[in-house]
């Protein structure tokens, strides 16, 4: 009996080891260029344990691809294709653009009424009807958007002057010229979080960014529902 169970646990083993190691391979087969991935995280390992950010995991990703023209990756065993030179880019941005209709963002739209007016998480056929319907209001937007954008940066400018010699932290900085830029676009609230940085929106989106054992839950929890989400749809 003991045997049985040791020589059924080998079998598995090799199997897993066997489909990992013939799904790593998807870009060596299709020929292109890719960074080598590890077992189960893929090429996100520091993001699934939380030492780095996407951003951060992607750039050393695009490093790492060196001078090629673009290259593959793992997001968990689920494969993406990375572009790095500018025909490219523009041929999916611009080009060819109405083909390449999928979302990176997985939500259920089924649960929350509003997200179904969103297009940055439409996809599909229903991204492209929502795409005709907002596009002719995108450029008036981007013109409120951009003068937003211009008075929280005059405020930031102001606020460099005013402690000009002073130690300031790039970090907090950043974050309290997102804060800014975030409310006055999506809730047309002025904070200046430069001078008042006390405010209750500025306190809010804090609790959402700052790491501690309830956000850490909260994203363990996600992360396990996008891990069935693609084990399940690749079965």
């Amino acid at each position: 009996m003991i045997w049985d169970l040791l020589l059924l646990g080998i079998t598995l083993c090799y199997l897993v080891n066997l489909y990992f190691s013939w799904h790593k391979n998807y870009w060596l087969r299709k020929g292109f260029p890719f960074v080598e991935p590890l077992f189960f995280f893929g090429n996100i390992r520091d993001v699934v344990l939380m030492r780095k950010t996407i951003g951060q995991a992607y750039k050393e990703i695009y490093e790492k691809l060196g001078s090629k023209p673009l290259g593959g990756f793992f997001k968990l065993r689920e494969p993406i294709l990375m572009l790095k030179h500018p025909d490219l880019i523009r041929k999916v941005l611009v080009d060819e653009f109405e083909s390449f209709q999928s979302n990176d963002i997985h939500v259920r739209r089924d649960a929350n009424p509003l997200l179904k007016l969103n297009p940055l998480l439409a996809s599909g056929a229903k991204w492209r009807s929502m795409k005709s319907l907002w596009s002719p209001h995108w450029d008036k937007a981007l013109v409120s958007q951009s003068t937003m954008v211009r008075n929280v940066s005059q405020k930031m400018v102001s606020f460099l002057k005013s402690t000009s010699g002073e130690y300031i932290e790039g970090k907090e900085l950043s974050r309290k010229f997102v804060s800014d830029v975030i409310a006055s676009w999506a809730i047309g609230v002025e904070l200046d979080s430069f001078h008042n940085p006390n405010v209750a929106f500025r306190i809010m989106s804090d609790r959402i960014v700052n790491r501690n054992f309830k956000s850490t839950s909260l994203f363990s929890w996600l992360f396990t529902l996008r891990i069935y989400q693609i084990y399940s749809n690749s079965g």
